[in-house]
């Protein structure tokens, strides 16, 4: 994605006064922290035509190919939003009233829509904490208007198909000017804006544009509105990314699953989908990550808001019934409850933090009642206005609380519920949550499931257990007034799916039973049969989700001793699960050895594994090293060809010739091995000097041949150590001693027979040389926060520096340059604490966030970061990571390429 150099955030503050922060161009002056745009606003019959980083046109009608003022009049038609209407509280922009219904899905920003909310500020929105489409927000301290004067429709038309909303003599308590406007919304997502009288001529008090999605990326339309105007925003036909974009956003590939064991317990799928693909994996603890490669890699969208801490302890999640086109996803967990509106990438809380929020689950016909309800330790709390407003209705008793809740499949015409409650009673309500009634059931209630033919057949299920953790299948009639024992299921169990047929096929599916990690029913729960071939024998099912419409069905199970995460497919005929992914390796290293070949394989070898399938199957070679692990792995230019890898396991160095078949240890001169080596830098000419530089608790070791011997260069620690680009001519490498304080920095122009250095004193973590070394002699090192580290850039060598960042709270871990660095200074840099990734595409001049799809501490281990392709990996004890980074290099500009593919 390419950024902009003008960056523009627009705050709407909660006392009803807009501000505009911009960003000056790169080079250009700094603007001041907080700066009035709204003076700008000027009556001018000079064309008006705009745009925004995400691909928004805007234009008014003094400009070419605008609609003409054309007023739509609904004051006898359309629905009148009276005083006793709106919401009583007062949120900042205004008082509001909604959601009404659309009639339509309208696209805004990355999201879709089908309700509004109305404010007597002048401006609609669809989420909110954001969303905002101002028309006339008059600036007032009081923020409310005059409802003696004031008059306000709404109305969706047909032919052509919009949605109008329309001010009448909009006024303010402060002021005796009004207007008359509206708002036009149309399917295609185009907003029209139109003004048919405003009196007040004080350019001070108009916002007229788009808001951005969160804050960011607004159209402002920079004039005053007069009577006769209309303003047009122009949704894009390919919108120029979302947010955040998903090729800014992180993958895991192979996760470690100690990291999750059991909390991996949710699945969800796009129920909208022809070939089911898209789906989110969640549980307490281990957040909600979201998938569109049936899982075969993930991307963190656990919820965060406002810079706060994340939600990972996310213990619920559902998706709306309409997210195919919305992509509204909730999150419940001890953060709040949170809601999305463009499949995950960023959140609105809904309800904060000390409710001790249990589930949520949203009412089947969530699209038109926009009911919502979570089980939390105070009850059951309802929504009826997606999430805006909530209700207790039904209060917890002493110190029993609610831990889940069912709608009804026909809850729009039964109001029918259940709820269940951490002692294991139930309880029922049929007049959608006002009252409730307590169910005899034997045995305390662990799961219950209204059959999906609820509106017929009456029918619920109950997984019941005894004292001693006994559970067995019960039916229920009339929604739970007389029970029939069904089957027992055995000693463990997870929970009850039910087929998406039920009504004629009868099957049912339970996970976790002492007859298999997943059984299935074909009689309605009376007689069981394991369904878990082609799994991992002798493992547990975590959870099982079936695609509504397809039937294609989706496990998790934890194997080998809880310790590997599987996740399997299963077509709906299918005679047997196939493995998606295996996330098991713990690869905890400090550096990865990555190798490309000419057909594009990728070679990965960290720490005790090596995978040629960018991590879906790993080889472990810990037999190979004598059960070691490395700690630093490098591959060579050639490795395709020569196969030739080095490695450290922290006390000896190990080479293979054969392509990681086989390993060998090396001696290193007459001492005895050095201790803690931590890292390796190969000659770009590796192929053919056959050098390379390996760091260590003892110093700095080179090889002339290929690794097969080692001489000690420079005593003492080395944490790091790196050559340059031009190292065939220019023999340069840098490195840094840890045998004094603080640290220092030193460089060998002679390949490292003399040692110089450098004037900088402070603590180093990691040296990184430019790409392009021999035209712009640019050097990084990343540095301790405890002496005034982060990131610094020298032009000349090493000789001065200049910190571009400061490390964000810890130290600065790593940095990666951008193999075309001369024509695309753009630049990653890690960090300890969050944000845990910052990133530059101006060589350090100004930077942002850079870990989308992370979740918070997976950063926290030593990390190096390597690339290759077009991709950058990350191997640690999370598991391994990679990221889309859109690298090329200018053609027929050699200088630019950082180690050609052999």
């Amino acid at each position: 994605m390419q950024r902009n150099s003008w960056r523009i955030a627009v705050a709407w503050l909660v006392a009803g006064m807009m501000w505009a922060q911009v960003a000056q161009a790169q080079g250009g002056p700094e603007a001041g922290p907080y700066r009035f745009f709204l003076p700008l606003l000027q009556r001018s019959s000079i064309p008006w035509t705009a745009s925004n980083q995400f691909g928004y046109e805007g234009r008014d009608n003094h400009s070419a190919g605008t609609p003409v003022f054309e007023w739509i009049e609904i004051q006898g038609t359309g629905t009148e939003i009276t005083n006793s209407d709106w919401h009583s509280a007062w949120d900042g922009m205004g008082r509001w009233v909604g959601p009404f219904s659309l009639g339509f899905y309208f696209p805004y920003y990355d999201s879709q829509f089908n309700g509004l909310y109305v404010y007597d500020s002048g401006m609609v929105r669809f989420e909110f904490d954001s969303f905002a489409i101002n028309a006339l927000y008059k600036l007032t301290m009081s923020g409310h208007i005059d409802p003696s004067v004031t008059h306000i429709y709404i109305e969706h038309q047909l032919s052509p198909d919009r949605f109008v909303v329309e001010y009448r003599n909009l006024g303010m308590f402060d002021s005796v000017a009004t207007a008359d406007f509206e708002i036009v919304l149309y399917p295609s997502g185009q907003v029209v804006l139109q003004y048919l009288r405003v009196d007040d001529q004080d350019p001070t008090r108009f916002v007229v544009g788009l808001g951005g999605y969160l804050g960011a990326d607004p159209l402002v339309y920079p004039r005053q509105p007069q009577a006769g105007r209309v303003v047009q925003f122009t949704y894009p036909s390919q919108p120029n990314h979302t947010y955040p974009p998903d090729d800014e956003r992180w993958f895991i590939q192979t996760l470690t699953a100690m990291a999750y064991t059991t909390e991996l317990d949710t699945i969800l799928l796009d129920a909208s989908e022809s070939v089911p693909q898209t789906l989110f994996v969640g549980g307490a603890y281990g957040g909600l990550m979201r998938s569109y490669d049936s899982g075969r890699t993930l991307s963190f969208v656990t919820p965060r808001y406002a810079g706060e801490s994340d939600a990972s302890g996310t213990r619920s999640d559902a998706l709306a019934p309409d997210y195919g086109k919305t992509g509204v996803v909730f999150a419940a967990g001890e953060a709040g409850l949170y809601r999305s509106a463009n499949r995950g990438n960023s959140w609105a809380r809904l309800v904060g933090p000390g409710m001790g929020l249990n589930s949520v689950v949203v009412s089947p016909t969530y699209v038109m009642d926009r009911t919502l309800a979570v089980s939390a330790r105070s009850g059951v709390w309802m929504s009826t206005d997606a999430g805006l407003t909530w209700e207790n209705r039904f209060p917890a008793v002493g110190a029993d609380f609610v831990v889940g809740v069912r709608f009804s499949p026909d809850y729009s015409h039964d109001r029918t519920l259940w709820a269940y409650t951490w002692k294991g009673m139930s309880f029922r309500s049929v007049d959608g949550g006002e009252s409730w009634q307590a169910l005899a059931l034997p045995g305390s209630v662990s799961d219950l499931q209204p059959a999906p033919d609820y509106a017929v057949s009456h029918s619920i299920y109950f997984v019941a257990k005894n004292e001693f953790k006994v559970y067995g299948l019960y039916h229920g009639g009339d929604g739970g007034d007389d029970w029939q024992s069904l089957s027992a299921l055995g000693w463990s169990f997870r929970a009850l799916v039910m087929s998406p047929n039920f009504a004629t096929d009868r099957t049912m599916y339970a996970v976790g039973t002492n007859l298999a990690s997943l059984a299935r029913s074909s009689d309605g729960g009376r007689n069981w049969q394991p369904f878990d071939q082609g799994v991992t024998p002798n493992t547990l099912a975590l959870a099982f989700a079936i695609h509504p419409a397809t039937g294609r069905m989706f496990g998790l199970w934890i194997a080998n001793g809880n310790k590997n995460t599987q996740m399997f497919s299963r077509e709906a005929a299918g005679s047997a699960w196939s493995l998606e992914t295996d996330w098991s390796p713990n690869l905890m290293t400090m550096q990865a050895g990555v190798s490309v070949d000419k057909q594009g394989v990728v070679t990965i070898i960290a720490s005790h594994y090596r995978t040629e399938t960018e991590g879906r199957t790993w080889q472990d070679i810990s037999s190979l090293i004598q059960g070691h692990s490395f700690v630093a792995a490098s591959l060579s230019p050639a490795f395709s060809a020569d196969g030739i890898g080095l490695g450290l396991d922290g006390g000896r160095i190990w080479r293979t010739t054969d392509g990681g078949q086989s390993w060998k240890p090396q001696t290193m001169g007459t001492t005895e091995p050095h201790s803690g080596q931590q890292f390796l830098s190969l000659s770009p000419g590796f192929a053919t000097d056959r050098t390379a530089f390996a760091a260590s608790a003892g110093g700095v070791l080179r090889t002339t041949d290929a690794g097969a011997s080692w001489q000690t260069v420079l005593s003492g620690g080395a944490p790091t150590v790196t050559t340059t680009p031009d190292y065939g001519k220019d023999q340069t490498v840098f490195t840094v001693s840890t045998s004094v304080f603080p640290n220092k920095l030193r460089r060998s122009t002679d390949g490292g027979i003399t040692w110089t250095d450098l004037p900088l004193q402070r603590d180093v973590n990691m040296v990184v040389v430019s790409p392009t070394y021999g035209l712009d002699h640019t050097v990084y090192q990343a540095g301790n926060m405890s002496t005034g580290g982060g990131l610094w850039r020298s032009t000349d060598t090493g000789m001065t520096w200049m910190q571009v960042l400061a490390a964000p709270g810890g130290a600065a871990e790593a940095l990666v340059l951008h193999p075309a660095y001369c024509s695309n200074p753009s630049m990653l840099y890690g960090a300890h604490l969050p944000p845990s990734i910052w990133q530059s595409s101006d060589g350090g001049a100004t930077w942002w966030p850079g870990d989308a799809g992370k979740l918070d501490g997976s950063f926290y281990s030593s990390t190096f970061y390597v690339a290759a392709v077009d991709r950058m990996y990350q191997a640690n004890s999370w598991g391994l990571w990679w990221r889309k980074m859109g690298w090329t290099t200018v053609p027929g500009d050699p200088d630019c390429l950082l180690h050609p593919t052999p």
